[in-house]
């Protein structure tokens, strides 16, 4: 069979895609610091940070102190399986339909858990949409207060204040006048 120009032009170009994403993969694992308080390979202990869900996140996030692709891993497991904890937990205290619901929330939350499980293990900072934004955060501590910067008005150099009034004349000086 025969390949038209088209159809060979489109296979070799998701042929350089994939070859592409497969470089920049080896690329973000090779840019991964290697140096890490745990003396584990940083893709074995992102890995880590999932298996046990929270807790094995707050055991990482408490001992890693160099490496911060780790302790974003960690992070982001304590906050996405300790808020799916929390809403599986009082969901499941409303009859019937807290029940049916605290069991999807335990379903996506082992789709999750396998899910990032994998991706840490190849080496990939995934980051969830809500989870990975406060994950960051708590890796690199709060973030500065926005300041806006200062108007044409009040850029303008003031001026200064009036000098003070000179002090009411002393007692003897009265008496002479």
């Amino acid at each position: 069979m025969e390949l038209s120009p088209e159809e060979r032009q489109k296979i070799y170009e998701e042929e350089k895609a994939r070859m592409e994403a497969r470089e920049k993969l080896e690329q973000e694992k090779r840019r991964t610091p290697q140096d890490t308080t745990v003396n584990i390979e940083p893709n074995l202990a992102g890995l880590l940070c999932y298996v046990g869900a929270w807790i094995t996140g707050i055991i990482f996030f408490v001992l890693e102190q160099k490496n911060n692709w780790i302790r974003f891993h960690a992070a982001q497991s304590i906050v996405t399986f300790g808020a799916l904890f929390v809403a599986g937990m009082i969901l499941g205290w409303i009859p019937f339909i807290g029940q049916a619901f605290s069991a999807i929330i335990g379903v996506i939350g082992f789709i999750l858990w396998i899910l990032l499980m994998v991706k840490a293990y190849n080496g990939e900072r995934f980051k969830l949409a809500w989870a990975g934004d406060i994950a960051e955060r708590m890796i690199t501590g709060p973030i500065p207060e926005y300041r806006k910067p200062p108007t044409a008005s009040e850029s303008k150099e003031e001026t200064p204040p009036p000098p003070p009034p000179p002090p009411p004349p002393a007692d003897e000086d009265v008496k002479k006048n």
